[in-house]
């Protein structure tokens, strides 16, 4: 153990190693945060509709979601490599980013679909560049222990992104909880919050 501990430690002192990490471990909780607000999004723009339109529409994110790697997995990869990795890398993040921030703007099913579409098309791409990176970052004999690192920043931002959309979530109700009391609109809360 202490010698994973050391490979880790040894690991971290490599500046571009660290911010790499730091990077995708953000862009991590930032996919997961996604995934739960388009989720919560689809519900919440069918919350009117029958529960098989609700809930159609919340599979409808996750098929969305998996489509590109079915249309677009074999050839992105290959497409990555003649590009240069880190600009590949640094606008897939900024353009998933933007598409992000476009659902709520836009406010339908059809765009939070496409978008999420289109955020994973980009991932296709930017995905590999990142992993290709890490061979140009961490040396030979510590890459296995890099590896290990980067899965467990991506799989271990599961329950932090959850908990930070749960917060976020009872921010959001409270918000709308004290606006409504303090227009005289009536304080009601949504169909999720009310205990």
């Amino acid at each position: 153990m202490a010698r994973e501990a050391n490979s880790i430690t040894v690991l971290l002192r490599i500046t571009a190693f660290r911010r790499m990490w730091l990077a995708l471990s953000t862009s991590s909780l930032g996919d997961w945060l996604g995934l739960l607000a388009t989720t919560a999004m689809a519900a919440y723009l069918t919350k009117n509709a029958s529960n098989f339109a609700q809930g159609a529409a919340v599979s409808g994110v996750l098929v969305f979601r998996l489509l590109p790697d079915l249309i677009l997995g074999p050839i992105a990869g290959a497409l990555v490599d003649r590009l240069d990795r880190r600009y590949v890398a640094m606008i897939g993040d900024t353009l998933a980013g933007l598409l992000y921030l476009s659902i709520p703007l836009v406010g339908n099913l059809g765009w939070l679909l496409a978008a999420q579409f289109l955020v994973e098309a980009v991932g296709l791409f930017s995905n590999p560049a990142k992993q290709a990176l890490w061979v140009n970052i961490v040396p030979r004999e510590r890459l296995a222990v890099a590896n290990q690192l980067n899965y467990v920043s991506v799989y271990g931002m599961v329950p932090v992104a959850a908990l930070l959309f749960a917060l976020l979530i009872g921010q959001s109700i409270a918000l709308s909880l004290l606006l409504a009391e303090r227009t005289g609109e009536g304080a009601t809360a949504p169909a999720g919050a009310r205990g």
